[in-house]
């Protein structure tokens, strides 16, 4: 029963740890896009402008912004800046979106996949709560473990004892 009981803690202690990655990588990309202030899929219906909300990699991102720039009608503006990629928010008139779409493809642009309900803040906030209550689980489970280890080596000892003993009679 011990035994059972360790091996399901570790077992416990592995799926935090897989949480905790996932949760990890989810909280860098809430707080790449944490300053948007819209959910991307809630501007599809404006009926005069395209709103795109994507990334470009790092190094053409100069070029991207430039070859935009030139653009008279479609507004950009940096959303996030990292070592990888830019973030960047797009505004086009809808007879300039094939102009945009053509310009984002001869550089790269990766249109942002964005399949949570509530905003990137608000994602980040309730991403944090989780990972601090991961946290504190695996804080417990770990501390109960080494309680278990102590008495799995105490009974290690005690059956070792009790084999000498039996050897030498």
């Amino acid at each position: 029963a011990l035994l059972q009981r360790v091996s399901y803690m570790e077992q416990t202690l592995q799926t935090l740890n897989e949480q905790m990655k996932t949760l990890n990588k989810d909280e860098k990309f809430f707080r790449q896009w944490q300053s948007l202030k819209f959910l991307p899929g809630q501007l599809n219906d404006l009926k005069h402008f395209v709103v795109y909300v994507g990334t470009v990699e790092t190094e053409k991102a100069e070029q991207f912004e430039q070859a935009i720039a030139e653009f008279e009608m479609i507004y950009e503006e940096d959303v996030y800046q990292t070592d990888d990629n830019y973030g960047y928010l797009i505004v086009a008139p809808v007879d300039h979106a094939e102009e945009f779409l053509l310009t984002g493809q001869q550089f790269g642009f990766q249109e942002l996949n964005y399949p949570y309900e509530r905003l990137p803040q608000e994602e980040l906030s309730e991403n944090l709560a989780k990972q601090k209550e991961i946290r504190e689980k695996l804080a417990s489970e770990k501390k109960m473990l080494a309680g278990f280890t102590e008495v799995r080596t105490s009974l290690q000892l005690a059956e070792e004892y009790f084999y000498n003993m039996r050897e030498r009679e």
